[in-house]
């Protein structure tokens, strides 16, 4: 496997602190780009409901776009994590603040993993906003 499970959390952890700065780049990097074995899907905060590589991206570039002006600081709690050989699922909540604004940005989102071609990749993610700790 080209990245160990932990390494690839580090690398979610990287991605997320790269978004919340205007960079969707890293974060698109982390997913499957789905084929016909596999359907990709996204759960947005805001009700979207949107499956396909297309429509993945447009939503991320969108999203990000909206931060490209901040300091962005991200920070995770982990509530669940359950990993198999070849499959994982992780429930957390978000925490993105930008310290020039104080705009703040909480989730719980929930991601599914699968190893594909030796390396894991983010097949599923699902998010809600949250006002406050469960």
């Amino acid at each position: 496997m080209s990245t160990t499970w932990k390494g690839r959390i580090e690398l979610l952890l990287e991605a997320n602190n790269r978004f919340v700065n205007g960079d969707p780049e890293p974060y698109k990097e982390l997913w499957h780009r789905g084929d016909k074995d596999i359907t990709i899907a996204l759960f947005s905060g805001n009700g979207e409901v949107l499956s396909g590589w297309e429509a993945l991206c447009e939503h991320f570039d969108s999203v990000a776009a909206d931060c490209r002006d901040w300091d962005g600081v991200f920070e995770h709690t982990v509530l669940v994590e359950s990993v198999t050989e070849d499959a994982a699922c992780v429930a957390r909540l978000q925490h993105a603040y930008d310290r020039l604004s104080d705009a703040v940005v909480d989730r719980r989102v929930t991601l599914f993993y699968r190893v594909i071609d030796g390396d894991w990749k983010i097949v599923y993610q699902h998010v809600d906003p949250y006002t406050t700790q469960p």
